[in-house]
């Protein structure tokens, strides 16, 4: 279970360039049974600009303040950074790039929570006007700390888990509002972990969107 609020305050620095922004984030984060969760609150400020009509780029920082039941009660102070860049190269393509580091709730069994670091490139062309190509290639490094642990896993160690993902995907606009999209992806995880599995998946798909 959990339970979110978020607030945040937002004024134009330069007139149509550079906002400024103040902001707070609240999460209770509860697992079934007596494995526990966490109560987090991050607070931070950023700044969103124009660098031309081409280029946008945004950045917040800020500090995560976290109080983690499981194996054991501890309080944790955490960096909290999330930034990206967006460039328009030519009128039919753009590429952007963005960052985060994060306190996060765990995607295994054993852990309460996560300290995650994201990084990501992206890049879009309009090959003509009906065909669009893009591809997304993002880097995720977990780190486990043992104070995040499950209430019944009290004496397991620290360590990393890395998650690499390569999506490539074509687009094709049948008429103004249908399309049909075909996407291939490949995603590894690497972990230090014996208890959990590393693995390398592929997939392909095809789908069809509808702009409303």
């Amino acid at each position: 279970d959990e339970f979110t609020v978020d607030g945040s305050y937002r004024r134009e620095l330069r007139p149509n360039a550079t906002h400024g922004l103040v902001g707070a984030n609240y999460v209770n984060h509860e697992y079934a049974g007596s494995r526990g969760g966490y109560d987090s609150t991050t607070l931070y400020g950023g700044v969103d600009h124009n660098f031309n009509q081409n280029m946008l780029g945004n950045a917040q920082l800020g500090y995560s303040f976290s109080s983690i039941e499981g194996a054991t009660s501890e309080d944790s102070t955490t960096p909290y950074l999330q930034a990206g860049l967006d460039y328009k190269i030519t009128d039919r393509t753009s590429v952007n790039g963005t960052l985060g580091y994060s306190f996060y709730y765990a995607e295994n069994s054993y852990f309460n929570a996560q300290d995650r670091l994201n990084i990501g490139l992206g890049a879009k062309h309009d090959l003509t006007g009906k065909i669009t190509l893009s591809s997304t290639l993002s880097y995720t490094l977990s780190m486990f700390d043992s104070k995040y642990a499950s209430e019944n896993l009290a004496t397991i160690q620290d360590y990393e888990e890395i998650y690499i993902r390569l999506s490539l995907r074509g687009s094709y606009q049948i008429n103004r509002n249908n399309f049909v999209d075909v996407g291939y992806e490949i995603s590894h995880r690497d972990v230090e972990n014996e208890a959990a599995r590393e693995y390398t998946r592929n997939r392909v798909d095809i789908g069809w969107r509808l702009r409303l």
